[in-house]
């Protein structure tokens, strides 16, 4: 982000932090190291914070900020856009607070507690995401990386590939020609291209948009009977942390 868009940034989320939660928010300027700094008064004490101002619209961002905060033996205070209800869980199990400019806050400290999280998107931030990074989106990218000859198929098969429904497999594609990860259906064969780049954004993604939403259960039976299974004969693998002998 340049210098003017994190300043516009910052006054909005530490507006809408004041209306939120009535706190009288300070925002001071460091000169000397080019930062700005949060005061908070709490119990007769000033809890201090420095800015960093991100987009936390990735699953592994506020890890790489607690460990700069790590590093840098500084207390430092997310400032973003907009963070949603799974990133502000994330943010306050790694104890890094943040702000933004819809409200949502979570601030800890000596004798400082507040969590205000789900608050929805301001109506100008809100805008359609790219349609490979919806649910379906995201199954169908995962079958055309693991399969990328599924991009010269029909857009049935793709979808039965995928457990997507057929509506939804057109836009997909259109969204990753635009975006340059695939070639054009027509003149000839289309081609996944960008891969690793596709790769990146998907593993960025799923675990906030598609894994919660995949059915998981858990099953117990006797390993003893496990074992003498011959599951490849159904097309399947053993997978996880447990393997049969024998």
């Amino acid at each position: 982000m340049n210098m003017k868009s994190g300043q516009d940034i910052l006054t909005q989320a530490v507006d809408a932090a004041r209306r939120t939660t009535g706190l009288p928010l300070v925002v001071q300027s460091d000169n000397t190291r080019g930062v700005y700094v949060i005061e908070l008064p709490a119990h007769g004490k000033k809890q201090r914070f420095e800015v960093v101002t991100k987009n936390v619209d990735r699953f592994a961002i506020p890890a790489l900020i607690k460990a700069r905060e790590r590093t840098g033996g500084r207390r430092l205070l997310v400032v973003a856009p907009y963070v949603t209800g799974d990133m502000a869980q994330r943010c306050r199990e790694l104890k890094l607070p943040f702000i933004d400019a819809a409200g949502n806050v979570y601030l800890e400290g000596a004798g400082l507690l507040i969590y205000v999280a789900g608050l929805p998107k301001p109506e100008e931030m809100t805008s359609k995401p790219y349609r490979a990074l919806t649910t379906a989106g995201l199954q169908v990218a995962f079958v055309l990386l693991s399969e990328p000859r599924l991009l010269q198929a029909s857009q049935r098969e793709i979808a039965r590939c995928a457990g997507v429904a057929l509506g939804s497999v057109g836009p997909v594609l259109e969204d990753l020609q635009q975006r340059h990860y695939a070639g054009p259906r027509k003149p000839g064969k289309p081609k996944l291209m960008n891969a690793g780049r596709l790769l990146d954004e998907f593993v960025t993604h799923y675990p906030m948009r598609l894994r919660p939403k995949l059915l998981i259960r858990r099953f117990n039976a006797e390993p003893s009977r496990l074992s003498g299974l011959n599951v490849a004969k159904c097309g399947a693998l053993w997978g996880g942390s447990w393997r049969p002998t024998g």
